[in-house]
């Protein structure tokens, strides 16, 4: 080999082994000891075995009312080994099992969006498209929906981090943390996670835990746990006492009437098993006095008393509850007077409340607690951290955008009109950004100067686009009205 050459690539090979370790020291890289909790299974079998020891019957259908009571005060109190195994124990009830998946599911299956962040538009469209790849590992959707389930019920959701490297790039995986290992410290006022190597601190957002939760203080007492727990005891219980009614009254007796002097007689013992094979075997033999009038005769011996009634009122009182508790409404389930339709309307209405609600929850927690630790872990700056959103905006009346949206253009040329007519030749009517706000796509005709620096959103189609303004409409209405 020519010397020359020889030496270059030595040059070469040391320049790229500087360069190598100098890429080291300067890109953000995660502790060889970043602490994650690990999570062992059967964990929560010994803590459900020791709970039922301390309380028996906790998970099974046979919970009196008194431990019911007793299980909501420890709940109440911040010790949830025994209310988070009534919480799984809720969906047992087909009302309750059906609310929770209307109004979780109904957030978990609205369009996603991966949000681009804000600042230098190629750095965040980057960070936009590396988080499009990891999300499915960071919390998908299966994950997503046991979060909102544990807010509904219980009030808060904790999930583990364990950090893993994939496509370069460390990415925190989120696990659900099972409450039956979980309490709250009063002295050190912070959730107490009961681990492998004993119990720990939860610190919220410091890479090791997450925390999901429906309020900054106690976000225990915001479980429908509390107001469900009674009534899911109370619903199956009638349900069971009313099967008992139906299965000792469903079937009427039939009754045998026969002459007193045949009642042995082999006639009457043929007529007998004729009328029990036809029949059911809760069939009796009547004999009757020899007066001259007896006779032969079958009659149907059914309770005419209106007890069941009460089951049944007691049941739907149960299910207008659930629906209230979950959904917030009962009136798109159990109206059927006049104006049903009014208020069904309303009730959807509530629903959708409570879906942008938890929408919003999800997307701040996530943004906060993960994204922001994801972009600092892979590109040195928090700042970049997209958003990641469940959009649960309903489709738009189309009609009825069309009219608003000449509406606006009409406005628009008003305002034109009155400002020169006034005089005004400083100022104009911001047609940009009143296109924004009524959702009126506008593109530019001419090309504009070239940038130094490529432009990435650019590239974006209109449905992506389009997905990317529903998701700021939506962040910046959830935002006004926690505000308000």
């Amino acid at each position: 080999m020519n010397p020359f050459a020889r030496a270059y690539s030595y040059v070469r090979g040391v320049a790229a082994r500087f360069a190598k370790a100098a890429s080291r020291l300067v890109r953000p890289r995660l502790p060889a000891d970043t602490g994650a909790p690990v999570v062992v299974v059967h964990r929560l079998g010994e803590a459900k075995k020791k709970t039922d020891q301390l309380r028996p019957g906790t998970a099974a259908w046979d919970r009196t009312f008194e431990t019911v009571k007793r299980i909501i005060s420890a709940h109440e109190a911040g010790e949830f080994a025994a209310s988070a195994l009534l919480a799984d124990a809720l969906d047992r009830n087909p009302r309750i099992h059906g609310a929770l998946n209307n109004r979780c599911l109904g957030v978990v299956g609205s369009p996603f969006t991966i949000l681009p962040g804000l600042g230098h538009k190629q750095r965040v469209g980057a960070a936009a498209k590396a988080l499009d790849a990891d999300w499915p590992t960071i919390a998908g959707e299966e994950t997503a929906s046991e979060i909102l389930r544990g807010l509904v019920t219980m009030g808060f959701c904790l999930c583990a981090v364990n950090v893993v490297r994939g496509r370069g790039r460390w990415i925190p995986r989120l696990t659900t943390w099972h409450p039956t290992n979980l309490r709250y410290d009063w002295d050190r006022q912070c959730f107490i996670a009961l681990t492998a190597q004993g119990e720990v601190e939860v610190v919220p957002g410091d890479g090791r835990w997450v925390l999901f939760s429906a309020a900054r203080s106690r976000p225990w007492m915001r479980g429908v746990l509390r107001c469900l727990g009674l009534v899911g005891e109370a619903r199956a219980a009638a349900l069971r006492d009313w099967n008992r009614w139906s299965e000792k009254h469903g079937l009427p007796i039939v009754e045998l009437q026969v002459p007193d002097s045949k009642a042995e007689s082999d006639d009457t013992q043929v007529w007998f098993d004729q009328m029990r094979d036809l029949a059911t075997d809760t069939t009796i033999v009547s004999p009757q006095g020899d007066d001259g009038k007896a006779s032969y005769k079958v009659n149907l011996i059914e309770p005419k008393d209106p007890a069941h009634e009460g089951f049944k009122t007691l049941i739907e009182r149960q299910d207008g509850d659930v629906s209230i508790a979950i959904e917030g409404s009962n009136l798109s389930t159990e109206n059927a007077s006049v104006g049903a339709k009014a208020s069904a309307q309303t009730g959807i209405g509530v629903k959708q409340d409570l879906r942008e609600a938890d929408a919003y929850l999800l997307a701040t927690a996530f943004y906060d607690q993960v994204l922001r630790l994801w972009a600092l872990w892979n590109f040195g700056d928090a700042d970049l951290a997209p958003w990641a959103v469940y959009d649960p905006t309903p489709p738009e009346d189309l009609a009825k955008r069309a009219a608003t949206q000449t509406a606006a253009a009409g406005m628009v040329t008003a305002w034109q009109a009155a400002l020169k007519t006034f005089g005004e030749q400083t100022r104009e009517v911001d047609v940009d950004a009143v296109a924004e706000e009524y959702g009126v796509r506008l593109r530019v005709v001419a090309a504009p100067p070239a940038d130094d620096e490529a432009d990435e959103a650019d590239d974006e189609t209109p449905e992506v686009r389009a997905a990317h303004a529903s998701a700021r409409r939506f962040l910046h209405r959830q935002r006004y009205r926690m505000a308000a």
